[in-house]
């Protein structure tokens, strides 16, 4: 190798331990040759570029650690007479932008955003084509990468569905002269790993967080969904944003990951939540306990709502619920009655009062 590139062994060696330092496995000593065994999940532009057999698309590629927005730094670049197919990569965004000025949530090294610039031959009117033409490229790269391709869909015209749920939207941004278009930047973002148990109805402030578990992956075989309070949704975000990337050794799809970028166990989990809970209040709670809480709350503050406690805790039928917790809000009951009785009294004596 030294031979063939003209360089030293000692430069090889320096180039080696660079890629190391970005995350790609080779393995050799000194004098000994060196193999490539693994390749880091980055964007860079070589890794991208070597993947492409076109002449005008990502011939030139910004790439970015992370940045505030790909579509404003693409903005820019075409404003700078950036050419067609000019395309900018970042593993990360802090100002992601949806449509409608909305947010997009994109947290580094975990999903592709990227933008393009495009020069085409094209009236203001025609532009809007774009979009769609697009989205149909981007749910087939993603179809020809799934063993179920039919399980892809676009919801017209700019996001694509997964198994119904979003997984990647499309962005455009124009700048005209007259009735000419003078470029459109492309904004693409695609969740390829965490995202994929969370549905977001709207992005930014107004929008609303669901969790959502196939099927298959529930105990008694029956999907969940359920919408996060803003207040817990604001707190994932800063977790996946700020605290997740600390705790993996780059992209990882777990949301509480373990040693190597696995998954953590279900047992280490528990038993690190049930330590945090006793060093805070004192008690010895299980994470299925967590359950059992929540429907003694519920049922405290509304006795009798075993229908409700069921779609929470995902049980097949109303009888298993009452089963399990049947007079257990029976004091809880007879406040409620007491209270309601006591409400009716005032009522009643108010009336007659003021008849009086």
């Amino acid at each position: 190798m030294s031979k063939e590139l003209g360089v030293s062994r000692a430069q090889i060696w320096k180039h080696v331990e660079r890629l190391r330092g970005r995350g790609y496995t080779i393995e050799g000593e000194r004098g000994d040759g060196y193999k490539l065994l693994g390749r880091p999940d980055r964007l860079y532009p070589e890794e991208l570029q070597a993947g492409l057999d076109n002449h005008w698309l990502a011939n030139q590629i910004h790439y970015f650690d992370s940045t505030d927005s790909t579509n404003r730094v693409a903005f820019d670049l075409a404003r700078a007479g950036a050419e067609h197919g000019t395309t900018v990569v970042a593993e990360g965004q802090s100002a992601g932008r949806g449509r409608m000025g909305r947010s997009f949530f994109s947290p580094q090294y975990l999903n592709v955003y990227t933008s393009i610039v495009l020069r085409p031959q094209l009236n203001t009117a025609q532009a809007p084509t774009l979009i769609p033409s697009a989205a149909v490229a981007v749910a087939d790269a993603i179809a020809n990468s799934l063993s179920n391709p039919d399980s892809v869909e676009i919801k017209w015209p700019n996001d694509i569905l997964l198994s119904g749920l979003k997984t990647s939207g499309i962005l455009m941004e124009m700048s005209s002269e007259a009735t000419r278009v003078d470029f459109v930047i492309l904004g693409i973002g695609v969740n390829l790993n965490i995202e994929r148990h969370i549905k977001r109805t709207r992005a930014g402030e107004t929008g609303v967080v669901h969790i959502v578990i196939p099927a298959e992956e529930v105990k008694n075989n029956e999907a969940i969904e359920f919408a996060l309070p803003p207040e817990t949704a604001r707190l994932m975000d800063l977790y996946l944003r700020d605290y997740h990337p600390r705790l993996t050794d780059g992209p990882c799809p777990w949301l509480f990951p373990g040693k190597g970028n696995k998954p953590k166990s279900r047992e280490l989990l528990g038993d690190q939540v049930s330590k945090h809970v006793f060093k805070a209040t004192g008690l010895h709670v299980n994470l299925h306990l967590f359950r059992h809480i929540a429907a003694k709350l519920y049922l405290d503050r509304n006795p009798g709502g075993y229908e409700v406690c069921r779609r929470i805790l995902g049980h097949r039928s109303v009888e298993t619920t009452t089963r399990f917790y049947a007079g257990t809000e029976t004091a809880a009951a007879s406040r409620h009655f007491d209270d309601e009785i006591l409400k009716l009294r005032r009522s009643l004596r108010k009336a007659s009062d003021e008849d009086g």
